[in-house]
């Protein structure tokens, strides 16, 4: 639903009364990384601790989340080792979610060929997931004018109201700030006010 504020309320809440469960740092982790722009520090801790507090091998969701923390503090070099470890790490691509995650970590790092192909190739257990649509559109947009990155963002949105219309509110969000992180590498400038203009209409 997009509401990011609310919701890192209820996580904070949350591992106040369990501190020992991991998968709710990482879900307060990540719900911070999408409140605002001031929250990404806070974001690294709670992944942080998380990977703290997972038993045995840390979940491959929170080492790609404080990744990504580490880059949206800015320290791009840093986050950009942990994403080459983590596909280290997380070598075999056998399942769809470490081959998904490969291709985020690729993305991330500005490997966008291949993370366009990881991707695509990420199976059925996320041909469903419209967040799977969107990152792929912008792996295949990464760094180069022309694409079509935009096309393919309003039919993952467009997809995603036949599944849940609901759902649609929060992966706008998601669609602006990865239109944001696109606008970086340099893709289509006019392209990305196209979509943010016909989108603030909604």
């Amino acid at each position: 639903m997009g509401e990011f504020g609310e919701a890192c309320e209820v996580f904070s809440q949350a591992t106040a009364k369990f501190p020992k469960v991991s998968w709710l740092w990482g879900a307060l982790g990540w719900a911070l990384q999408y409140r605002d722009d001031r929250s990404a520090e806070q974001s690294r801790e709670c992944y942080e601790t998380a990977i703290a507090t997972d038993e045995g091998k840390p979940d491959i969701w929170n080492v790609k989340g404080l990744a990504d923390a580490y880059l949206l503090c800015g320290r791009e070099k840093e986050a950009n080792k942990r994403f080459n470890d983590l596909m280290r790490d997380w070598a075999h691509t056998g399942d769809p979610t470490t081959l998904y995650i490969h291709g985020w970590s690729r993305y991330r790092i500005g490997d966008y060929k291949n993370a366009a192909d990881y991707l695509r190739h990420s199976g059925p257990q996320f041909q469903r997931v419209p967040l799977r649509s969107l990152r792929l559109c912008a792996g295949t947009t990464g760094g180069r004018k022309g694409g079509t990155g935009p096309l393919a963002y309003f039919r993952a949105l467009g997809q995603t109201a036949t599944i849940d219309p609901m759902r649609q509110r929060g992966l706008i969000y998601v669609a602006v700030f990865d239109i944001a992180e696109a606008a970086r590498h340099s893709v289509s400038l006019t392209r990305r006010r196209i979509f943010s203009r016909d989108y603030a209409r909604r």
